[in-house]
């Protein structure tokens, strides 16, 4: 298994790296399959005990990224979201098993049961998922001129004053805040109203249409209802958007301003 691989081996962080020069994208993750089955089946013993022994792999090609680098950050990207989702697997763009089965259920449920399923919170942040989401839709979505709020306290009451001061002067206009208090459509608010459920199914499968569907798998509840709040948005006059825990790399963050 090492014919034309490079193997640069980081055994006290259990990590190693394997450079296939001769093959593509398929073949590598096949490679990586084989490995995690071989090491799954191999009888480990540890002080005359069997130990189970798993592996998990993130595959890359570099012709995916713009440099070495990057395709070396996108296979570690992949291994510990690998990792994450219970190890004993193999990461490539598709994620495989993992992501038909997403696919399969996520198909099947609207736009509420859809968002529970998301995870409010990563024990990893990572920064580059949503704006990687947005590059993906952006040239398909018309977003209106964006007012982004920012601050610690009253970024609510201040965006709600203003937009009610724009629908007097006769604008249409959207509020994006966050959280809701007693239903999920205050978050998206417009013209004097939340957003009917109707609505929000609508813009939910239009969504699930524009996301590949290992990024929409991967986005965090917030990251994929701040694109809801873009795709509900169109045609208005101006769009005012609250940060959600702010800094430079909110998920608000991706509009321009």
């Amino acid at each position: 298994y090492t014919r034309d691989v490079d193997m640069i081996g980081r055994f006290g962080g259990e990590e190693f790296i394997a450079i296939l020069p001769n093959t593509n994208k398929e073949g590598a993750f096949k490679f990586a399959e084989k490995i995690r089955q071989i090491v799954k089946n191999t009888k480990f013993m540890y002080k005359n005990t069997r130990i189970n022994v798993t592996i998990s792999a993130g595959v890359a090609s570099r012709s995916e990224t713009n440099s070495n680098d990057e395709t070396l950050k996108l296979a570690d990207e992949r291994l510990y979201e690998a990792k994450r989702n219970g190890r004993d697997r193999v990461y490539a763009e598709k994620w495989k098993v993992e992501n038909e089965k997403w696919k399969m259920e996520s198909e099947k449920l609207n736009v509420f049961e859809y968002l529970n399923k998301k995870p409010l919170f990563y024990k990893e942040i990572n920064i580059q998922r949503m704006p990687k989401a947005y590059n993906l839709i952006k040239n398909h979505i018309n977003i209106p001129p964006v007012i982004h709020i920012i601050g610690t306290n009253g970024k609510g009451s201040t965006g709600r004053f203003l937009a009610h001061t724009l629908l007097k002067r006769g604008y249409t206009v959207g509020h994006y805040t966050s959280p809701h208090i007693l239903k999920f459509n205050e978050r998206i608010w417009i013209n004097g109203k939340n957003i009917s459920d109707e609505k929000l199914e609508i813009i939910h499968q239009k969504l699930q249409k524009l996301l590949p569907t290992e990024v929409s798998y991967s986005l965090s509840y917030f990251e994929y209802t701040t694109l809801l709040a873009a795709l509900a948005f169109e045609g208005l006059d101006f769009v005012i958007i609250e940060a959600g825990l702010g800094g430079e790399f909110d998920a608000t963050n991706v509009f321009d301003k």
